[in-house]
Formats: structure tokens, sequence, C-alpha cells
């Protein structure tokens, strides 16, 4: 599909998510970008550990004596609540979107892929000689996954953006580059055999979307015209908020809606705001996505 038609695509589809036919924001658009960040986050997360075990497959293929192949496990992805749940909010509420296609390809490639590695470890981890296209099911498999979830990335990018949230499209860039070395054949092993965890991919664990959007802040009662930098479903980072210190309590107004915080941290004329609410309605499906998310976390970290 070309770019343009995409983006035409894009907009009718969410234009009913504006109140009144303005260019303000409705908490159906707000609920929207949560979902999507939320999901784009562990999406993310997938297609980091897709890229390490098309490397450890990689590894494997090529016979290499070095490799440990028991550390597919090791990279082996679980669905989480906020995968699952976010998922399935977008399909079911916002059907508009038209994420079906995507997220369905995107969740049957993990699947293939995560079933090929039980296979090869029913087999003690011998690559079988069954071969997808010309290479083996293993790597095949890995490989459809992590392009599935690229394309999922990508997507929700697009929609977030037809939000009005204008974001880089290469804020992923190092993720991509992990994916396309591993699916050139590309891989490197340490000493133990696998594949070390890149330390960039260790520090997403609340992903924040890169944006440029124009909003108000609200400061002890006077009005400043900045611009946000970053959003997650938890936070904002703004730029040109002038006489902030940590801690202050302030709102921004963007895109309509009111937004209430406290500064994290400041530094120059950027600051990282911590919303007093996360960017959910009351609506007590999205309660209950978030209150999920949250009890998910806390048995993690046990």
């Amino acid at each position: 599909m070309q770019c343009e038609t995409a983006q035409t695509e894009s907009h009718t589809r969410i234009s009913h998510l504006y109140e009144g036919g303005t260019h303000a924001l409705g908490r159906e658009a707000l609920n929207v970008i949560s979902l999507a960040l939320t999901l784009r986050a562990e999406v993310a997360r997938v297609c980091v550990l897709a890229g390490l075990s098309l490397g450890i497959s990689n590894a494997m293929a090529h016979q290499d004596e070095r490799v440990n192949a028991r550390e597919l496990i090791a990279f082996y992805p679980r669905e989480s609540a906020p995968l699952i749940l976010a998922s399935s909010r977008l399909k079911r509420f916002f059907p508009m979107l038209c994420l079906d296609a995507v997220l369905r390809q995107f969740h049957n490639a993990v699947a293939a892929a995560k079933a090929e590695t039980m296979a090869v470890a029913a087999l003690g981890f011998e690559l079988p000689v069954n071969l997808s296209n010309g290479e083996p099911a293993l790597v095949a498999a890995w490989k459809h996954a992590s392009i599935a979830g690229l394309a999922l990335i990508s997507a929700l990018h697009e929609t977030i953006a037809c939000l009005g949230f204008a974001g880089s499209a290469d804020e992923d860039t190092q993720l991509r580059e992990l994916i396309s070395a591993a699916i050139a054949g590309h891989y490197s092993l340490d000493a133990n055999g696998s594949i070390a965890m890149p330390e960039w991919a260790e520090r997403r664990q609340s992903r924040r979307l890169p944006v440029h959007c124009a909003a108000i802040l609200i400061h002890k009662g006077q009005e400043q015209a900045v611009t946000v930098r970053d959003i997650s479903t938890r936070g904002l980072g703004i730029e040109g908020g002038q006489n902030l210190v940590p801690a202050d309590t302030i709102s921004i107004v963007m895109h309509g809606v009111f937004l209430k915080g406290t500064t994290a941290w400041v530094t120059n004329a950027r600051a990282g705001v911590r919303l007093e609410r996360p960017i959910h309605s009351d609506d007590p499906r999205f309660d209950f996505c978030s209150v999920a998310s949250a009890e998910q976390k806390a048995i993690e970290e046990r």
C-alpha cells in the first residue's frame, strides 16, 4: 500500500475519535493512545527476544560448535498480561483501526516460532533437516516472527501519528538494526555460546514514544506554550517550560485534553512530568486493563 493512501485511510478510520468534529481528542482517542503505547512497548520486547532467538538459530544452522542451543529457552518470549489485554481491547473496542490482520499475523507468527522452538527442544536441541524456503524451519519461523513484529510496530506508530503525535519513524533504529542483522544471517556469540542482551534492550522498562506536539503548560496560575517531546501512558517529557523545579504541581492542556501531573525532574528548559492518572478513561474496561497489568508486574517482581 502506498504511504499517502495508508495515511488517508488511517485518518478516515480515526476521524470519529475527535469530539464534535473538532481537533480536540476525545476519551476514546486517549484510550487508543494508551493501548497503542502499551502494546507497542510489549511488541518491541517480543521483537528483541525474537531477534536474539533468530541469532541463536542462525548459529545452529551454521553448525557453529560454540553455540549453546539451550539458550533458545532463555529468549523464549512469554505473552504478558499487557500484551494480551492491549491486543484484545484494541481489536474488540476499536475495530475501525483495522489492526486485526497485522495483530493476528504477529501473534500467529510468534506462536509458530515458539512451537518450532519446542519441537527442537524435544529433539535435544538438534536442528531437524526439515526446510522452509531453503532454510531450517526454526530460522524461518523466528525470521517471520521478527518481521511481523516490526510490521505491527509500524502500524501502531501510524495510528499514534494520525492522532496528532508525530514521532520519529526512526525511533526504533536499534531494534531494526538488531532484526536486520539477524535476518541477514549474522550472529555474535559470547563466551557462554549465547547472544548477550543489548544494553538498550535492558533499559526498555517504561518506554516513551518520541513526539512533537504543541501544548499549554499551566503552572502557578500562569500559562506557557510548551512542546511535548515524548509520551507514555504514565508521563510526558516537555520542552519550553520556565521557572519549574522538581515536585511542582502542573497541568498540561494538549489537544483539548486537561492532564494534571508533577514534575519528576527539570533540566534547563526540559522537564519530565509524572501524570496524576494514567492516560485511561474511567471506563471499567480500561481500568481492568491497567489493574491487570499492575498485578502482572507485581507478580514478576516477587
